[in-house]
């Protein structure tokens, strides 16, 4: 059964969820439907929770993100926005105020060096790169990241005692 805008009644599945069992409603609509709506959630004990468009940045990873977008080459904020979005395929999404926080704490902690410079388009912008201590805090938490997301990939691929 579809409404107006096309979208069908939530399927309607049993799951297990926080250990309990329970009937989960997964929303969703025509893949290519006109009004751009389609997979908008699942809804679990009456509460939706939509499909996540783009992942949000896990806390204390940004400074390390924007180390490694600058160990390419210096660039000013909406350069490395543009290049963290475009290398995660449009799965991160930066919030200005949080990048501009962590450019001026990685400049404070002498991670990074500013200097204005005239972007392409004529505007004057700061422009940030890596100091050698800032690229060896790079490869420092790059290592440490890495370890912490393998030993989640580990538990997180492990069969559950329900398969």
């Amino acid at each position: 059964m579809r409404d107006s805008c096309g979208l069908s009644s939530p399927e309607t599945v049993n799951s297990r969820h926080a250990g309990f069992q329970a009937q989960v409603r997964i929303w969703s609509s025509q893949p290519n439907h006109a009004c751009g709506f389609r997979n908008l959630g699942i809804d679990c004990w009456g509460r939706l929770y939509p499909k996540a468009q783009k992942l949000a940045i896990l806390k204390g990873t940004l400074d390390v993100l924007v180390l490694k977008t600058l160990s390419w080459t210096p660039m000013h904020a909406f350069e490395i926005t543009t290049w963290l979005e475009d290398r995660s395929g449009g799965r991160l999404s930066v919030e200005d105020a949080a990048l501009m926080q962590a450019l001026h704490r990685l400049e404070e902690r002498q991670l990074l060096v500013a200097e204005w410079g005239i972007t392409d388009n004529g505007r004057r912008a700061r422009y940030y790169k890596p100091t050698p201590a800032g690229r060896a805090h790079l490869r420092a938490e790059t290592e440490r990241l890495t370890d912490y997301v393998d030993a989640l990939t580990t538990i997180l691929s492990r069969r559950t005692a329900d398969a």
